[in-house]
């Protein structure tokens, strides 16, 4: 984030101090553990919308699709 956003997230609000990463929490059920134990609200995040496929018009078989370099004499 420092490097992009010039933030420093391991600098101390108060004291501007240096903070030490001690760990992570990668598994939802001690996550919402966590939450629980803090009084906090346990709340899935949104699920993002599939994108719509691309739209295509559909092709007029009337017209020649040959490529002009084909010579029409051969």
């Amino acid at each position: 984030m420092k490097s992009v956003f010039s933030i420093d997230g391991l600098a101390c609000s108060r004291c501007s101090g240096r903070l030490r990463l001690i760990g992570a929490v990668h598994e939802p059920t001690a996550v919402e553990g966590i939450l629980a134990a803090m009084s906090l609200p346990v709340t899935q995040p949104p699920r993002a919308r599939a994108r719509e496929p691309p739209s295509r018009d559909p092709v007029d078989d009337t017209e020649d699709f040959s490529p002009a370099w084909v010579d029409e004499a051969a």
